[in-house]
């Protein structure tokens, strides 16, 4: 006969995201940022099921019932050990060689959603934006953040010097477009009238020439 599978209790499952996350900060202080990572989904995990009837085979896929709302503790902790996760993990991922900054931006995201004014999290925002070239949205997010930060007020600097490059750019873009549309024009009006005679006084001056103007511009874990 098949046996029951074990319930987990929501206290269970925070204290076993609790300890996942505390064995993520010792690998991420040692620079072990792969195996942080992992300790830190493990608690994630743990902490999908908090609000529900589960049991083991639940936490890899299996149908959860809902059951009555956390209390108010219970619900502190939840919300405390999920931002702290998020946002270790975007931590991690901005030390790796190749950051996923895309993925940052999502465990931003999550961070955000249960605390909107977590500066971390903005700020780590801010640099995935800016390393995506969203110079504007980067800005916004930094400025959200602790400005008195040496690192944010540095990232806000780059990013307003990014900002202001960009403009120059688009500026010369559009100069060197109206340049090059003027010029063409020129030439097509000098093109019209060397094709016909000059006439002075019913005279054809056959003689009259002229000439084209060729020149246009160039251009720390929670």
């Amino acid at each position: 006969m098949e046996q029951p599978l074990m319930k987990i209790s929501d206290n269970n499952k925070l204290d076993s995201a609790e300890k996942y996350k505390s064995e993520g900060n010792e690998f991420f202080r040692s620079k072990e940022l792969k195996k942080a990572m992992g300790k830190y989904h493990r608690a994630i995990l743990f902490l999908k099921g908090v609000g529900k009837e589960t049991n083991v085979g639940a936490m890899f896929g299996a149908t959860n019932s809902e059951i009555p709302k956390l209390s108010q503790e219970d619900q502190n902790r939840f919300e405390k050990l999920k931002v702290d996760c998020f946002n270790n993990l975007a931590a991690c991922l901005l030390q790796t060689e190749k950051p996923s900054y895309q993925k940052v931006l999502e465990y931003c995201e999550e961070v955000l959603v249960v605390s909107p004014e977590n500066i971390k999290a903005h700020h780590r925002r801010g640099v995935a934006l800016y390393n995506l070239r969203k110079y504007e949205d980067a800005m916004s997010a930094f400025q959200r953040a602790n400005e008195r930060d040496p690192a944010t007020r540095k990232y806000i600097s780059m990013c307003k010097q990014a900002i202001e490059k960009e403009d120059r750019e688009l500026r010369d873009t559009y100069r060197s477009m109206f340049s090059s549309s003027s010029a063409k024009k020129k030439d097509t009006i000098i093109v019209d009238s060397s094709e016909s005679p000059t006439s002075v006084n019913g005279i054809t001056d056959i003689s009259a020439e002229t000439t084209k103007d060729n020149n246009s511009e160039e251009t720390v874990p929670s």
